[in-house]
């Protein structure tokens, strides 16, 4: 039983070093690179379904190191995990991400928290973002139409993270709404 969501995906956590997955006889996807993460959608769910998978750690000009100081394990070596969200919903299928990039820049004692969502069918749907410091306070916050994308928090007075001596992170949330329900999130 897959629940009751619309759409599902297929993430492999680690399958070395290519891989290719079918589903009932059809190719659903590929991936090149052990080491990363990666999602399929599954296009149709039948009351029987096979699932093949095809994994290959051959020397592969694609895949990198070819040489190293350990072992190259072949085949499915991480778990695997069905996922299931409405139809829309944070894209999966952005190389393994969770379909939300951020990219803080500090200047002084302020900094720009860049931040794009990728979302899949963002039709009338609309995205809350919301920092909260390491106390779980928030710092910023802001909304904006799915089919964009991009927006900029401010925060002031951001406190820094300064590794053991001073781990201070700061977290950020989003959630995908569609017609004022949420449909999917992100923390």
């Amino acid at each position: 039983d897959l629940g009751e969501k619309p759409v599902h995906y297929i993430q492999f956590d680690g399958v070395n070093s290519s891989a290719e997955v079918w589903w009932n006889g059809e190719k659903i996807g590929s991936h090149d690179g052990g080491y990363s993460a990666f999602r399929v959608r599954i296009p149709e769910i039948s009351d029987e379904n096979i699932l093949t998978v095809y994994a290959d750690n051959s020397p592969n000009d694609t895949v990198y190191p070819q040489v190293a100081d350990f072992t190259f394990y072949g085949g499915i070596y991480r778990d695997v995990t069905v996922i299931g969200v409405d139809e829309s919903h944070f894209d999966l299928e952005f190389y393994g991400s969770s379909g939300i990039m951020i990219t803080p820049k500090v200047s002084g004692s302020s900094a720009a928290v860049n931040i794009t969502a990728r979302v899949t069918n963002p039709q009338d749907c609309s995205v809350r973002f919301v920092v909260t410091d390491a106390d779980k306070k928030p710092v910023g916050e802001k909304n904006i139409d799915a089919s964009d994308g991009k927006t900029v928090i401010e925060i002031e007075n951001v406190h820094l993270w300064n590794g053991t001596q001073d781990p201070y992170l700061y977290s950020l949330t989003a959630e995908l709404l569609k017609d004022g329900e949420k449909t999917d999130e992100i923390s």
